[in-house]
């Protein structure tokens, strides 16, 4: 760092400057920090985004529910479709009676083979496959970049996309596994678990897992954001 000394009308000033050196050093460090720091506030933003999205989306679907059910009676007498992963055009029927009316809004609407895709305003993306009395719902918040049938599949379950039942029996909208223990969750060797390995992929369990957080993800989560 050097001094630069300047007089004005008779009296002494002094400006302090720095080398070129000096800049550089000081912008290399400003670098290696927001290098360090970026990957942790990516990380916890996307976090947030998620908390914020499975919150929105329980609500959403519930309150339809509710709704629907002051016009159509209760859910458990609606008419479901028959074919468990198959006859899209009846789970779009079902969804276009006692579902779609009910929401506030949504941007598309249309059938793929055996799920329907219904995608909301406010960036749900929502895939609904019929299962034996409940609606298996695939939940993202991003739309995939694929095309193919299993485009709702891009990426990590539990981190890029979730698991949510739509039950009419019970009239109400969960994710997958609701209700059972955070050791079952994690551990119940049935394919569906919320755990970092590689047997499992879709990590079905994991929604209900932040849902018994109180809408947070823990901080001992098992997969990386």
């Amino acid at each position: 760092m050097k001094r630069l000394s300047q007089n004005v009308g008779g009296g002494a000033s002094s400006l302090i400057g720095f080398t070129l050196a000096e800049v550089l050093i000081v912008l290399g460090i400003i670098g290696v920090v927001a290098a360090l720091t970026m990957p942790s506030l990516i990380s916890n933003y996307k976090k947030k985004v998620v908390e914020t999205r499975l919150r929105q989306t329980y609500s959403i679907f519930n309150q339809a529910i509710k709704l629907s059910e002051i016009k159509n009676g209760e859910s458990s007498t609606w008419i479901l479709p028959t074919v468990s992963y198959g006859d899209s055009d009846k789970i779009k029927l079902f969804l276009s009676t006692y579902i779609v009316p009910y929401l506030s809004s949504y941007k598309d609407f249309n059938t793929n083979a055996n799920y329907v895709r219904l995608y909301l305003n406010n960036g749900i993306y929502t895939y609904w496959a019929y299962n034996t009395g409940s609606f298996e719902v695939y939940v993202r918040f991003s739309k995939p970049k694929r095309t193919d049938g299993n485009a709702f599949l891009e990426g990590n379950g539990g981190v890029d996309y979730f698991v949510f039942y739509m039950r009419p029996y019970a009239s109400d909208f969960v994710p997958f596994n609701h209700g059972y223990t955070i050791e079952y969750l994690t551990n119940s060797g049935s394919g569906n678990d919320c755990r970092d390995t590689g047997y499992v992929s879709v990590h079905a369990s994991c929604a209900e897992f932040i849902m018994q957080n109180g809408w947070h993800i823990p901080k001992n989560y098992p997969l990386k954001f």
